[in-house]
């Protein structure tokens, strides 16, 4: 039972790591499109940016609101906010149910929180429609 623990660990760990180098990249992209404008060479494609901000919401919505680079956008402050808020939740999600799994709660529990994580999602994007 333990070994099973310790590989669920390892996956956690594995997700997390994932995530902030996505968050790190992300912002590098950011950061780099604004030394770009700076030195008035072309911008990054926006569609690269929105895609970094896909995986690494957290690191997008910083390097958007630091670099003060295309944080006047609209289209980049919904979506790359909502990437983060996206972001944020999922891990939320992954660490509740680690902690949960350890607590031995049992199922009912992350099955609540799932659908309330259902709830916040199915409001946030029937907000943006």
């Amino acid at each position: 039972m333990a070994d099973n623990y310790i590989r669920i660990l390892g996956i956690v760990m594995a997700f997390l790591v994932f995530f902030c180098l996505a968050d790190i990249i992300s912002f590098a992209l950011f950061a780099l499109d604004k030394k770009r404008t700076v030195l008035g060479m072309p911008h990054i494609p926006a569609v690269l940016l929105l895609l970094s901000s896909v995986l690494g919401g957290i690191g997008g919505l910083i390097g958007m609101w630091t670099c003060e680079e295309r944080s006047g956008k609209r289209i980049f402050r919904i979506w790359v906010g909502l990437f983060a808020f996206l972001q944020v939740l999922l891990i939320l999600y992954v660490i509740v149910g680690y902690v949960l799994l350890l607590l031995e709660v049992g199922g009912w529990l992350m099955d609540v929180f799932a659908k309330a994580v259902k709830v916040i999602m199915d409001s946030a994007v029937g907000d943006l429609q």
